[in-house]
């Protein structure tokens, strides 16, 4: 692991434009990593100046890396570390002559080119602009396989209500070129809490109905093919009913069958979906989501192109947790007349994907 450094000066002289707003970029090279071998960098910085340094926020810029081969894990001001939340960071407040880290891994997905991406870090004071970091790496070996794996998971004691934070959605479809995702909004996806139900003795998991105004998915932008035009609000996102199914606390898995899934506004659409921590095959749909959609969304981690199957996570140490599921649209619930997307397209098949992380739930008293 290489540790690079940069001082804050730095940016003041790399460049204020105009309207004194501040610029500047940095390479930072992987060297090779052999596919789905992660390889960990250090990006260090030193605030050099009297002033409290404030950072609005850090990701990869959107578009640059589809495949997720880049992961900013977080950062580590003087002795604090702060995780990403889904890849991103936001306010990062460095005091005066304080060191700040950034941690960011590398994982090749697939051979042969090299991989690339950039890091946006955008400043609010003491002056306002964005510094990018231009990644880049090399992958070795063959990826014929994918870097699929089904994660066997941790023994988890969860029991009763937990609060499940949902930070990403995305789903692949067979009539849409683009990926629904919450990757693509005009807006960042807030995480989203839901209440699931876990019974330790029982061995049961269960998904109390999603009422309106808690889960929603921002619009997508203009730019993102077909999605973008016609999406011209928000989503909600509810569930008809409640769910449930199998809890196995001993490797962390969980499936929750026939989850009622509707998707108001624009898309004005229910799907039943059952989605599991496990693998699906993708083959039992008939119809083949869109393949370029599906390894932009889900990736290698959780999309197998040889194999047709989609994968998801088991609950970790840290409860991080990825659900999948597969289904076909088959009902328009809405006026029959509306312009919803998947009106006329009934037989549409759908991977759908939810990644989030399962904690105790803090009561309000």
């Amino acid at each position: 692991m290489r540790h690079y450094f940069l001082g804050f000066l730095f940016f003041l002289v790399a460049g204020c434009g105009a309207d004194d707003q501040l610029y500047g970029r940095f390479d930072l090279n992987f060297g090779t990593s052999n596919i789905c071998v992660p390889r960990t960098e250090r990006l260090k910085f030193s605030n050099s100046t009297a002033e409290e340094v404030v950072i609005g926020g850090a990701s990869i810029a959107p578009g640059t890396d589809p495949l997720k081969n880049f992961v900013l894990e977080g950062v580590t001001v003087g002795e604090v570390e702060i995780p990403s939340v889904a890849g991103s960071l936001s306010e990062i407040r460095v005091p005066p002559g304080a060191d700040y880290i950034f941690t960011l891994t590398y994982t090749p997905k697939t051979a042969g080119e090299e991989h690339d991406a950039l890091l946006d870090i955008a400043y609010q004071s003491p002056q306002m602009g964005v510094y990018q970091v231009a990644l880049s790496g090399t992958p070795e070996g063959d990826s014929a396989g994918g870097c699929v794996n089904l994660s066997e998971g941790s023994e988890v004691s969860f029991d009763g209500e937990v609060a499940l934070t949902v930070t990403r959605l995305v789903a692949a479809t067979s009539k849409l070129d683009a990926p629904i995702s919450s990757d693509d909004g005009e807006r960042v996806f807030e995480p989203t809490d839901l209440t699931l139900i876990l019974n330790l003795k029982e061995a049961e998991a269960t998904l109390p109905p999603i009422a309106e105004g808690i889960f929603i998915l921002p619009k997508p932008k203009k730019e993102v093919p077909t999605l973008g035009p016609r999406v011209k609000q928000d989503t909600m996102i509810t569930t008809v009913a409640e769910a449930s199914g199998q809890y196995d606390s001993a490797v962390g898995s969980i499936t929750l069958e026939d989850v009622s899934v509707k998707m108001d506004a624009d898309f004005n659409t229910t799907v039943v979906v059952t989605l599991t921590t496990d693998e699906v095959s993708l083959e039992a749909l008939g119809v083949m989501p869109n393949s370029n959609a599906l390894q932009s969304s889900f990736g290698n981690d959780h999309y197998d192109s040889v194999g047709k199957k989609i994968f998801g996570s088991r609950i970790d140490e840290e409860g991080n947790i990825t659900l999948v599921g597969t289904t076909k649209i088959v009902d328009s619930t809405l006026d029959p007349g509306a312009d919803g997307i998947f009106n006329g397209m009934k037989g549409t098949t759908m991977a759908l994907l939810i990644e989030g992380k399962i904690s105790i739930k803090v009561s309000s008293e």
